[in-house]
């Protein structure tokens, strides 16, 4: 009897209807002895992506109004999700995918089948990394370093969102995505939390991708300008940060939520961050 592997992809989308394609068209190649269902959450695209989803058969599709963010996009993809399967596989639409990287994928799960796989991608030009497995340097739970894992499988602390299949049994004891968060630091927690709780995160060495970084929010510092750009969803949105801080950030962490506003004010440079905006 031959098993078959369910997997249950998670796409949380905005604009980009061309690159949303590509990865359509990659995920929909028969794979034998896997099973692939989709899941997409369109928050208020602009451009033909409605439209077209609307049109794409085998899939399953939600359309947000524009205020869903990515956190809650993913959330709800999770959500729509009632059929029995082994794996979530999350991904953004700024990814291109590498031809083989689902051959790639389930080569890791016979490897790594209880694990927490994480996919890197590297910028289009210089093929330097951009997104993937990441290590905690220190206390400060913002202060985060990328791994370079090309020769073979490495540990992850935590990992950015763009790429990354998760088993069903840990989904399910971690409750999955928190939808509470505004837009990002929804897969920095789950990864946090997933290592609290003793799981591996692994990542596959090589690029399944690549990825454009995404430009910083915060480009003028002018006090005003600037904390117009921390309050916002995409950057540091104070109830996000206080629910991040608070649960990876120790005794301390009422520090870490103020810290960038007192920086804001004094005209400091924050230290560069990891993060992503998540394909919005």
């Amino acid at each position: 009897m031959t098993l078959v592997i369910r997997i249950a992809v998670l796409i949380a989308v905005h604009n980009r209807w061309e690159m949303t394609q590509d990865i359509l068209r990659k995920l929909q190649k028969k794979h034998s002895g896997v099973e692939v269902c989709i899941h997409i959450v369109d928050d208020g695209s602009s451009d033909s992506t409605s439209l077209e989803l609307a049109k794409y058969k085998g899939i399953s599709y939600q359309r947000g109004s524009g205020d869903l963010f990515w956190a809650k996009s993913m959330k709800s993809a999770q959500d729509s999700v009632s059929e029995p399967i082994d794996y979530f596989l999350w991904l953004n639409n700024d990814v291109s995918l590498a031809d083989d990287f689902f051959q790639r994928i389930l080569e890791s799960i016979k490897l790594l089948p209880e694990s927490i796989l994480v996919g890197q991608t590297s910028d289009p030009r210089s093929n330097q990394i951009t997104y993937g497995g990441l290590k905690r340097i220190g206390r400060h739970p913002h202060r985060l370093k990328t791994i370079n894992a090309q020769e073979k499988y490495e540990l992850a602390d935590t990992f950015c969102g763009n790429i990354v299949l998760i088993p069903s049994k840990i989904n399910l004891s971690l409750s999955g995505i928190d939808g509470k968060y505004q837009h990002g630091y929804a897969d920095y927690d789950f990864g946090y939390r997933a290592k609290k709780m003793g799981f591996n995160m692994q990542i596959i060495p090589g690029f399944l991708g690549t990825c454009s970084v995404n430009p910083p929010l915060l480009s003028s510092w002018n006090f005003l300008n600037s904390l117009k750009i921390l309050t916002s969803k995409k950057y540091l949105p104070i109830r996000s940060q206080i629910r991040f801080c608070k649960r990876h950030g120790g005794p301390e962490w009422p520090i870490y939520v103020i810290a960038p506003y007192l920086r804001a004010i004094l005209k400091i440079k924050p230290f560069r961050s990891n993060r992503t905006n998540a394909g919005f």
